[in-house]
C-alpha cells in the first residue's frame, strides 16, 4: 500500500465523519428553525388576542355597581373573566383534551403557564386598576 493510498483512505474516513457532522448540524438547524417559527406564530397569536381583548365588547369589563364590594366584584367579574380568558388562551395555543390524553405532563405545564399569564393580566388590568 502506497502512501497515497493510505492518505486517500484517511481522507475518506474524514469525509464520512464530516458528512455525519453536517447532517447533525442540519437537523439541529431545522429544529431551531421550527422553534423560531413557532415562537413567531405565538407572538402573532398573542397580539391578535391582546387586540381582541382590548376591543371586543365581550371582554370589556362593566363598571362596578354602586355598592359592590371588592370581594363581590372579584367573584362576579374578575373570576368570570379569568375562566373565559383561560379557555380562550388554551384554545388558541392548542391545549386540548386530546393533548391531555396523549401527554398529561405537557398539558399540565401548558395549562399552568396559561393560568399564570391570565392571572397576571386579570390582576393588573382588572383588580389593581
Amino acid at each position: 500500500m502506497s502512501v497515497l493510498d493510505y492518505k486517500k483512505q484517511e481522507w475518506e474516513k474524514e469525509v464520512i465523519q464530516l458528512e455525519g457532522q453536517i447532517s447533525e448540524k442540519k437537523e439541529e438547524f431545522q429544529a431551531l428553525s421550527d422553534r423560531v417559527e413557532n415562537y413567531d406564530k405565538g407572538i402573532e397569536n398573542l397580539k391578535t388576542l391582546e387586540q381582541m381583548l382590548d376591543t371586543s365588547p365581550e371582554y370589556q369589563l362593566p363598571e362596578p355597581q354602586g355598592f359592590m364590594s371588592a370581594k363581590s366584584y372579584k367573584n362576579k367579574v374578575a373570576e368570570e373573566m379569568f375562566f373565559r380568558l383561560v379557555k380562550e388562551y388554551a384554545d388558541r395555543q392548542g391545549v386540548t383534551e386530546q393533548l391531555k390524553a396523549e401527554n398529561q405532563i405537557l398539558w399540565v405545564q401548558k395549562m399552568n403557564n396559561i393560568r399564570a399569564c391570565v392571572r397576571e393580566i386579570v390582576e393588573n388590568e382588572v383588580i389593581y386598576l
